[in-house]
């Protein structure tokens, strides 16, 4: 035995020699990469760009390459499993069911399900349209990310939903043609936006019975460019002409195409050159379809002119740090409105204003008390948007963590905040703490956005709900900012939270400054 061990030991190097040579010489030759190589030459690249004087941008995108690599198997350049799967299984699961059934025999056991929850966890709501049809405006349809379609008849009192036959899959953008209401385009997927509870999509789906029934568009089914739609727009007058931006999930690469026969050919217009510049929103001119405008994250606002046939850049002014939403004001086209992640206030959020029709942009300072306002509260690549009044073009609401109105030509931006509070019986058993707050003592901080709703806090007998608990950030004092809290657990609390004027019960968090769970 001891006189092999050197030809052994001979014949293994020599055989990982032969093997590491192969290897060499195949990534030269082919680059086929695997999941392991692919990662680590985006390392490299990023270290090298980084040298060289490269912004550096941590965010969704290295979390989309890590969830990439831990999808794909060692040896394949990516994940194995084909786009749209999941509905090509759910028809092979009915067709079976439907044998089944055929052949069966009749039973003599039912099987009741009884649903049990979660009930009171909607989950991301990020797309709404209003009926026109309704002259009440009380019928909506919503799209829901990861809860599939659903329908209101009652201004939201009661729901149903539409798409109990697809799989989960994420509805984020829907849009109504005008001239023909009847008829919904809805996408899906969240990949433009990166974090760890986005839900890829698959696609376009259409209805053309005001969101009863829904069909998948057969040229954006199992298409890795219609993985996620981040937005669509549809001509006005015609169902036929609609103008998308997405991403995909396999090369993380963004892009606007264009369709002129309602689906089933798609034209390119405009496509990323890095995977950190996502085309994540688009909007058309007011009354002239064929002006529009596409937001480009970290970039800007590019623009079209041809109905979205072709763009330029029109970015001058600006200098975003990550996403942008934009709006166009419909009192006057040539007023827009850019909410971006910012780096030039220093707060973290910046609201540009374009009076030129997009040639040119300006800073527009929305403070506080003499600083400047970090409305989107950090979470600007996820809690970002921007509306423009339907009355005044000096007036444009923007929101992320929190929502603000902001006047031009006031100096600023400024919220009135009325509020009042009130202790009816709870002396005996609660007590308020001075934790430096600006009201009620130091012992209560109002919301910017506490105007004009009554809400009441009841404890009793009975009287029990869920609430989110949060906890101080070790060795920090109350002073913290809300997004520095973490996140703990979904307890139950000895009193139930009600907004008096609409008789509703409402969801709570609180926070947990001794960590001790009381």
């Amino acid at each position: 035995m001891k006189k092999r061990i050197p030809l052994l030991l001979i014949g293994t190097i020599a055989a990982l020699w032969v093997i590491t040579t192969f290897e060499s010489n195949n990534l030269n030759d082919k680059e086929e990469l695997t999941s392991q190589q692919a990662w680590d030459k985006q390392i490299r690249k990023k270290r090298a760009a980084k040298k060289a004087g490269a912004h550096k941008y941590d965010g969704p995108d290295e979390f989309a390459l890590f969830q990439r690599g831990i999808r794909t198997k060692e040896g394949e350049a990516q994940p194995s499993y084909p786009t749209n799967y999941i509905i090509k299984e759910l028809q092979k699961a009915k067709a079976r069911q439907v044998a089944f059934l055929s052949n069966a025999k009749a039973s003599a056991t039912t099987i009741t399900w009884t649903e049990r929850g979660p009930a009171n966890v909607p989950g991301r709501t990020r797309a709404i349209v209003v009926m026109p049809q309704d002259a009440t405006q009380n019928t909506w349809v919503i799209g829901s990310v990861g809860g599939g379609i659903w329908k209101t008849t009652d201004g939201g009192v009661s729901w149903i939903e539409k798409t109990k036959d697809l799989p989960n899959i994420a509805f984020t953008t829907i849009a109504l043609v005008e001239s023909s209401p009847s008829i919904l385009y809805a996408g899906t997927g969240e990949g433009g936006l990166g974090g760890a509870d986005l839900i890829t999509g698959n696609g376009i789906f259409k209805s053309v019975d005001e969101g009863e029934t829904w069909t998948q568009l057969a040229s954006t089914a199992g298409n890795v460019d219609f993985q996620n739609i981040n937005r669509l727009i549809v001509d006005p007058n015609d169902e036929n002409i609609i103008v998308v931006c997405t991403t995909n999930s396999v090369d993380i690469e963004s892009g606007i195409f264009k369709t002129v026969d309602g689906g089933a050919n798609w034209t390119n217009t405009l496509l990323s050159t890095s995977s950190s510049r996502k085309y994540q929103q688009i909007v058309a001119t007011p009354g002239n379809f064929n002006i529009q405008y596409a937001a480009s994250n970290g970039e800007g606002v590019w623009k079209s002119i041809d109905a979205g046939g072709s763009w330029t850049l029109s970015n001058t002014g600006m200098s975003p740090g990550g996403r942008v939403e934009i709006a166009v004001s419909p009192v006057n086209p040539n007023r827009i409105f850019a909410s971006t992640e910012g780096v030039s206030t220093g707060s973290g959020s910046d609201l540009y204003v374009s009076s030129d029709a997009g040639i040119n942009w300006t800073l527009v300072n929305v403070s506080f008390g003499g600083s400047s306002a970090n409305y989107l509260g950090g979470q600007g690549w996820f809690d970002n948007t921007v509306l423009c009044s339907p009355y005044d073009e000096d007036v444009v609401y923007v929101g992320g963590v929190s929502i603000v109105k902001v006047v031009l030509g006031t100096g600023g931006s400024s919220t009135a905040i009325n509020y009042n509070v009130e202790e009816n019986g709870t002396g005996t058993f609660m007590s308020f703490v001075n934790f430096g707050a600006s009201t009620f003592g130091g012992a209560l901080e109002v919301g910017d956005d506490a105007n004009g709703t009554s809400v009441e806090i009841r404890f009793g007998i009975g009287l029990s709900q869920k609430a989110h608990r949060f906890t101080v950030p070790s060795g920090q004092g109350a002073g913290v900012a809300d997004s520095d809290y973490s996140y703990q657990d979904y307890v139950d609390v000895p009193f139930e939270v009600w907004d008096v004027d609409a008789n509703r019960q409402l969801m709570v968090s609180f926070r947990d400054q001794q960590v001790d769970g009381v």
